[in-house]
């Protein structure tokens, strides 16, 4: 019984061996076509042209740096009521002065302007050696 199951078996085996199986179209490629779709899925290609964008980025980070740097700040801070204020009386007078008023509203705002005027060279080697890593990914 048990050679019979494997008779049977491999004949099973042997018969769809020999069935005619076409999973693929007979489409030709042309060479162009071949070579536009090697680029359109190269990662490695992908990946080089990321590069040559962050490169590009790279330097013009670089050049930005001789540019001003401006910055601001603000702030508001709003007192609670109950802070007395602090007054005098002088002896002998019926009027208060206050010496130290209290004011609940208070604004705060701050605005610096930062332009660099030496850097003894570092920057415009910064600037060429981003150009040339720039070219270098580009190539």
């Amino acid at each position: 019984m048990h050679n019979l199951c494997i008779m049977i078996t491999g004949l099973l085996l042997i018969g769809c061996s020999f069935q005619s199986v076409r999973a693929q179209t007979d489409y030709k490629l042309t060479v162009e076509e071949s070579v536009r779709m090697g680029l359109e899925h190269s990662y490695q290609l992908q990946a080089a042209e990321a590069n040559t964008d962050a490169a590009e980025a790279s330097f013009r980070q670089s050049r930005s740096k001789r540019l001003p740097t401006i910055s601001g700040q603000a702030s508001y801070t709003r007192l609670s009521d109950n802070i007395p204020e602090v007054s005098f009386r002088p002896p002998g007078s019926d009027t208060t002065l206050t010496i130290l008023p209290v004011e609940l509203d208070q604004f705060h705002s701050e605005l610096s302007v930062e332009q660099l005027l030496f850097a003894g060279g570092r920057l415009n080697n910064e600037i060429e050696a981003a150009d040339r890593q720039a070219e270098a990914a580009e190539l």
